[in-house]
């Protein structure tokens, strides 16, 4: 079984130009996917989808060949997809796993632990996700100290913790795309890893990658640290 490590990493960012170069604890934030690739023993090929000429040539010194992504793969409204699909069509691969640099927290272990599950299952896909509640603000800043505020419950159906059950959020730490999927992010049946909410860093800007930083000095004693993974699949969404 052929099974592709790829790492998503385009240059443009908006809100943090140049992210996927920042360090975190020293280690650039590309290090730690490259890190997830090589210590994951189902995965047989590896690669950098990039638009960024310093980021490929830098992977390429760490062992990890460049795809240059095409112009029109690298817009602010691009999908992943996309990006996966151009690479699909020249590493024909039975699956394709896929990292975002600038969601660097992935614990030891929860690649392979997503990996099997999909295999073992015969799914279409796997995520990464973490336990949420889903009691959620949507919060806009209009100007001055004014925002725009709307809830995404209702308080007559305010329920809880103990009866809402098993809520998770899709993070995009680790994702696996089977072939039969290309040109979408996923479908059904598909596989879960659960990961610590700690694992939940999304990097799109000046304050997450502060925060990052300040979080990480607490968390790399437990990064490293294999732990088992709760996995588990489902046939459709009802």
């Amino acid at each position: 079984m052929n099974i592709l490590g790829l790492i998503l990493a385009r240059k443009g960012s908006e809100r943090l130009p140049g992210k996927n170069r920042l360090a975190l604890g020293g280690t650039a934030m590309v290090n730690f996917a490259i890190d997830a690739i090589n210590e994951t023993p189902e995965i047989t090929h590896k690669a950098i989808s990039t638009d960024d000429e310093d980021l490929g040539r830098y992977c390429e010194r760490q062992g990890v060949p460049w795809i240059q992504r095409p112009a029109e793969l690298c817009t602010s409204t691009s999908d992943i997809s996309e990006a996966i699909e151009h690479v699909f069509k020249m590493y024909p691969m039975d699956y394709v796993v896929s990292f975002q640099c600038a969601v660097p927290l992935r614990p030891a272990g929860s690649t392979s632990a997503l990996i099997q599950e999909v295999i073992k299952s015969g799914t279409k896909g796997g995520l990464s996700v973490v336990k949420r509640t889903p009691w959620m603000w949507n919060v806009q800043w209009i100007g001055g100290t004014k925002h725009k505020v709307k809830k995404l419950w209702h308080e007559d159906q305010y329920p809880r913790s103990q009866d809402i059950g098993n809520t998770y959020e899709e993070i995009n730490s680790i994702m696996v795309t089977h072939n039969s999927m290309v040109g979408k992010r996923w479908g059904y049946p598909m596989s879960f890893v659960v990961l610590p909410s700690w694992a939940d860093f999304d990097i799109d800007d000046e304050d997450d990658y502060d925060y990052c930083c300040r979080m990480w000095e607490f968390l790399k004693s437990e990064y490293y640290i294999n732990s088992r993974y709760k996995t588990f699949t489902i046939d459709r969404e009802v």
